[in-house]
């Protein structure tokens, strides 16, 4: 109480002057005789009963100021109640009685030892590991500031760490080989922090000095060691995912730090006296938080799993996202596993807008996640309030603003800070689908969020909205406009729209009906200043990409193009459906280029991808009839972002890519284009550079080209002859470049040789090949001519001089074995 005086001197005052005040009343009603004079000093009694009120209401203003300055001294306290912050200050001298509340503002602690002169000299954790702070705290010397010494000790903890895990790493003999002995000397979660980084240098030095064998034996060791000691348990656990990662490791053949499998594992660094985390690219440091254990015991492949994806949605954390109640769990294994400091709290119908803004002000300046478990049964009120400021701190975010107004607290953002919500399993309905952004600014609102657009689009959203609000004074519902893009994205006739096309139109359904009649001529000066120079070079990127197509494409095939091309713009995958022969390969080969420029790589994969290579920059293709395998791999891979090859061997996905399958038939859930077999069966064919390179010139390195162009070589060799109209200007430059070639034709191609007709343009080798009708049994990836196709091949071969012999196949070959046989089977002479 004396402590309260001191710090709210007014306060106390006034609150001396009530108690006198009270005094009084009771010792006049005491001295009451009679009812009547009772009843003739109820008015004053009244009229002094209000004015006690507005009183208290001072105080408690007071009170609250009072408490918001010593919160911010230390921002954990706001995630405890006014209550216990009272009672926490009003015990500031007897330390010791503060146990309880320590587990509320370190999750992590127990509770704090302190010796006999009252000095904090370790703390302990809820597993009962002590760890010592190598700088005692003088409790005392902070007197009434209890925040001071929970502000010292903060810092000590995480020095202490830190520094333990700078002592074992300036071990002259490595700790992984005596770790029965340092359980007694260490607590197990800095044991286990150094391991992580032990079982990272071991795993590299394997890949780099291609002894993984020896790195097995190494982890296995140490589990082996583990095993027999229930403490290290926990590394046990860390030993069983980097041994699960060496044996995929081995199984590949991996030899590099940047094989896929190791790049998405979880790798721990020391650098700069400070531990960081790597996954794929991204990289974070760890927050020496102690005591963070895990929630639930999970085996070492789920748990790493659920610490991967938290990592790999570390900027959708940071920003806030919604997860299924399941979910929570991967997000402990995430602090756990990072160190980072994290408050739990499990919403009810009682939560109050109060409760949620003290959370959120602790986890903004402490830097700490926060996991609001169970957010549907939040009141419709509170849940409207708790969604408006994570809108508006997500924009805050976004644009770098260190500093967020909460009423009149302006309060700095730490970098650090994540928020992360959970849905009730247990509602059969969500009251989120119902909660807009109207009570909220629309500044601050995350566009970027509402609509799935690349940054530049998303920009340009925000300035148009910012606009419309200052010039109309009109609040928008971004959840409107979010609904009717995607309306607008689902109708047949906009697939493969531009995105800016699809988000102008949404604007104008939603936002028009709102402006006045008045004002009319106003909005759509806004909406052409906004979008008129963007759309504009949309057109002209068209037109050129109509361009291009006329000197490339005949004419039935233009628009089919101009569709593929412009679904995957906006698709990761589309199917193209149609007979064997009605140009989907001519189609998908067009589309490359034009992709090119925009740097979107077509992944079309083969019939044998996933048990071999897999590149972001090869060309090759589905080709063939619908199967289910494939279809469910590339869609687990566009859905998720990764997946994995039957050897286990990670595939990523990254932003650029796309797929495409030729075949003929539909593919549920695909974007589909259908072709007609429009070709006449006397349409003459006519050959590619790489045909008449892989056909005709000897002095071209078959091997080189094979490997530069070896996706164009598969399509060229097992997809029959793709049409190339200007391949006579090319063959007429050859033929120039090289005479000798001509005086190697045999004389029945004299009329090729001549090249004076159009219409005689068929080389002997390919109508050969043709005549024999393999080459469009092949297109339809039915392999049961491959033999015989090779054979025929061969004997081409054979007479420039390539081949040796017949390549054998056996019963069961694939294309990949025929490429295989091929490149070991040519001779090159001469």
């Amino acid at each position: 109480m004396e402590d309260m005086a001191y710090q709210m001197p007014e306060e106390w005052k006034l609150f001396q002057e009530i108690t006198c005040t009270w005094k009084n009343i009771n010792e006049q009603l005491l001295a009451i005789s009679g009812t009547f004079e009772m009843l003739h000093m109820g008015t004053e009694h009244l009229k002094a009963m209000g004015t006690i009120m507005g009183q208290f209401q001072e105080i408690q203003g007071g009170f609250d100021t009072y408490l918001q300055k010593r919160k911010q001294v230390f921002p954990r306290l706001y995630f405890l109640s006014n209550a216990e912050v009272l009672d926490l200050l009003s015990e500031a001298r007897n330390p010791e009685s503060l146990r309880g509340y320590l587990t509320k503002l370190f999750r992590g602690i127990r509770k704090a030892d302190f010796n006999v002169r009252g000095e904090l000299i370790s703390i302990e954790s809820h597993n009962g590991e002590r760890l010592v702070l190598k700088n005692p705290i003088n409790v005392g010397a902070a007197r009434r500031y209890v925040e001071k010494w929970l502000i010292d000790m903060e810092r000590e903890t995480s020095w202490a760490f830190k520094n333990a895990l700078k002592s074992l790493k300036e071990e002259p003999v490595s700790p992984l080989r005596r770790l029965h002995q340092l359980v007694d000397a260490y607590p197990i979660s800095v044991l286990a922090v150094y391991c992580r980084m032990a079982f990272t240098m071991i795993v590299e030095k394997g890949l780099t000095e291609r002894t993984l064998d020896d790195s097995k034996k190494s982890l296995e060791t140490v589990f082996e060691e583990c095993r027999r000691q229930k403490k290290l348990k926990d590394i046990q656990i860390d030993c069983t995912y980097y041994l699960s990662v060496i044996d995929a490791l081995i199984d590949n053949i991996s030899s590099s730090q940047t094989d896929p499998i190791w790049y998405t594992a979880l790798r721990y660094y020391w650098h700069n006296d400070n531990v960081f985390l790597r996954v794929l690219s991204l990289s974070f440091s760890y927050n020496y938080e102690y005591g963070i254990t895990s929630r639930t015991r999970l085996e070492p492949e789920r748990a790493y799993f659920n610490t991967h994806m938290s990592m790999l949605l570390v900027e959708r954390l940071r920003y806030g996202s919604i997860y299924n109640h399941c979910d929570s769990m991967a997000i402990q294994e995430f602090t756990y596993r990072m160190g980072r400091a994290v408050i739990f709290y499990k919403c009810s119908p009682e939560t109050s807008p109060e409760i949620v803004r003290s959370l959120l002000i602790g986890a903004i300046q402490s830097g700490t996640l926060l996991l609001l478990e169970e957010i549907d049964l939040l009141p419709h009120k509170v849940l409207g309030y708790l969604l408006s400021h994570m809108a508006a701190l997500f924009h805050a975010i976004d644009k770098d603003i260190t500093y967020y107004r909460m009423g009149q607290l302006e309060i700095s953002v730490s970098p650090s800070f994540s928020i992360a919500c959970s849905r009730s399993s247990e509602l059969k309905y969500s009251q989120l689908a119902e909660v807009g952004f109207m009570n909220s600014s629309v500044s601050g609102c995350p566009e970027f969020k509402m609509f799935n657009e690349p940054s530049h689009i998303n920009r340009l959203i925000k300035d148009f909205l910012h606009q419309f609000e200052q010039l109309f004074a009109i609040p928008i519902d971004l959840f409107l406009i979010s609904q009717e893009a995607t309306r607008l994205r689902k109708q047949e006739l906009n697939l493969g729209v531009e995105h800016l096309v699809i988000f102008k139109t949404a604007v104008a359904n939603i936002l028009g009906p709102m402006v006045k009649a008045q004002s009319e001529r106003m909005f759509e000066r806004l909406m052409k200043n906004t979008f008129f120079t963007k759309l504009s070079a949309l057109d002209r990127e068209s037109d050129h990409v109509k361009a291009r197509q006329e000197d490339e494409l005949p004419d039935k095939l233009k628009g089919k193009v101009a569709q593929v091309f412009n679904l995957l713009k906006s698709c990761k995958k589309v199917a193209l459906v149609g007979p064997p022969g009605c140009g989907k390969s001519t189609v998908c080969y067009l589309v490359g280029k034009l992709l090119k420029p925009k740097k979107v790589n077509c992944i079309c994969v083969d019939q044998t991808p996933f048990d071999e290579q897999f590149s972001a920059s090869w060309w090759t293709i589905f080709d063939g009839r619908y199967h289910k395998d494939y279809v469910d791999f590339v869609d687990g891979l566009c859905e998720n972002g990764q997946n994995y090859k039957r050897n286990m061997e990670m595939v990523v996905l990254e932003e650029n890519m796309r797929f495409i399958y030729e075949s003929d038939s539909t593919i549920p859930g695909w974007p589909t284009v259908r072709f007609d077999h429009f070709y006449d069966e006397k349409r003459e064919l006519e050959m590619s550079e790489e045909t008449w390179n892989i056909l005709q010139l000897r002095k071209i390195d078959l091997v080189k080209l094979w490997k530069k162009h070896s996706q164009y070589v598969t399509y060229v060799l097992m997809q029959g002859i793709p049409f190339e109209p200007k391949a006579r200007q090319w063959v007429e430059k050859i033929l120039l470049k090289h005479p000798d070639l001509q005086q190697k034709i045999p004389a029945e191609d004299g009329k090729f040789t001549n090249m004076r007709s159009s219409d005689e343009f068929f080389p002997r080798i390919v109508e050969q090949l043709t005549e024999t009708n393999l080459i469009p049994t092949i297109c339809g990836t039915s392999l049961v001519e491959l033999e015989k196709f090779s054979e025929a091949l061969c004997k081409k071969f054979q007479q420039f001089g390539w081949c040796d012999e017949t390549i054998r196949l056996g019963p069961s070959a694939t294309i990949s074995d025929f490429e295989r046989e091929l490149q070991d089977n040519i001779v090159f002479r001469g």
